[in-house]
């Protein structure tokens, strides 16, 4: 299933961008606007659709300052100003999370290497007791280890087993 937060209806698209559901899949139907079908309706990323709206706003106000500029009468650019630092703002924004995953990416592929890592050694140490086809000769830890001050020893043992690296040093 899509998820419900990214995704949007032609319905819901249309109320979005004031254009009517007949537009809005005709429009995708040409690839003007991208979309997927799942069960007999249509879906499209609510950040495309945003894109969209935005795109046909600065082209609607593009036309307006042109037609502003034939007829003589003075544009306001405050608008066109507070558009732009609104998309420079969303494009810092949209950056600095991108910087964001991208660290998150890096940091991730080092666990992901050091578990290699941790695996591969697991599975030669496998193969190297599969090979010997006996289970490893361990002291039993009883009381009369403890009594004779052997339980360290033991253990050692057992921790030297279990964790090789630990015992390195």
């Amino acid at each position: 299933m899509l998820p419900h937060d990214e995704y949007l209806t032609l319905e819901q698209a249309a109320a979005l961008t004031g254009l009517r559901k007949r537009e809005l899949r005709a429009m995708v139907r040409s690839g003007r606007l991208p979309a997927i079908r799942r069960e007999r309706c249509w879906y499209v990323q609510r950040t495309d659709v945003v894109a969209w709206r935005e795109a046909a706003t600065m082209k609607k106000a593009r036309a307006t300052n042109q037609h502003d500029q034939a007829t003589n009468v003075p544009v306001q650019r405050g608008a066109e100003r507070e558009e732009l630092l609104l998309v420079l703002h969303m494009l810092q924004e949209k950056d600095a999370q991108l910087a964001t995953l991208q660290e998150e990416r890096v940091r991730l592929a080092g666990q992901v290497g050091f578990l290699q890592a941790q695996l591969a050694e697991r599975d030669v140490r496998l193969q190297l007791l599969e090979a010997t086809n006996e289970p490893p000769q361990l002291p039993a830890l009883t009381e009369g280890a403890r009594a004779q001050g052997r339980a360290e020893e033991s253990t050692g043992i057992w921790r030297r087993l279990l964790h090789p690296r630990a015992s390195i040093g």
